[in-house]
């Protein structure tokens, strides 16, 4: 009987870890899509998204441990966000189930529209050290699919080298 009970409730409270970040995701981005046509960065702030419209003065901890080896955080939901000249666009990253994935989903905040949804990146950021004393850190595109070609890079955010 007990051996029973365990068959049933392992499953179903793996599935429930699982999920919990899908549905977090989820909630994020209904949030974010009920927020005014008129939010600002700060509003952004407020309901927990990072700004990563400038060049940091070093390295953000929460960002890179988000995309580091899986093991290394248990974080499954990043809210970042940037300012453009005319837009704010706000991006919902969120882990796979096999953590070896970041899907991203982006919302422009004037437009009041869903830009980009469910792209994938390698979990694993890469810094590459440019010659002004600036790095980027940039998540690598891929497709789900192994049949089709990888998909665009992208630039989460440059910072400052510490001499």
């Amino acid at each position: 009987m007990l051996a029973l009970v365990l068959l049933v409730t392992v499953p179903v409270c793996v599935y429930l870890v699982y999920s919990s970040a899908e549905n977090n995701a989820d909630m994020a981005i209904r949030k974010l899509i009920a927020m005014p046509a008129t939010a600002t960065a700060s509003d952004l702030e407020r309901a927990g998204f990072i700004n990563l419209s400038q060049i940091q003065d070093g390295r953000i901890g929460e960002v890179n441990s988000f995309f580091s080896q899986p093991v290394a955080s248990k974080k499954t939901l990043l809210k970042t966000f940037s300012e453009t000249e005319n837009d704010i666009i706000a991006r919902v990253f969120v882990k796979n189930n096999g953590a070896v994935l970041a899907m991203m989903t982006s919302y422009s905040v004037k437009n009041q529209a869903i830009i980009g949804q469910n792209q994938s990146f390698h979990l694993v950021a890469e810094e590459v050290n440019c010659e002004d004393g600036i790095t980027e850190v940039w998540i690598r595109g891929r497709t789900i699919s192994v049949l089709e070609p990888d998909g665009d890079d992208f630039l989460l955010y440059r910072y400052k080298r510490k001499n």
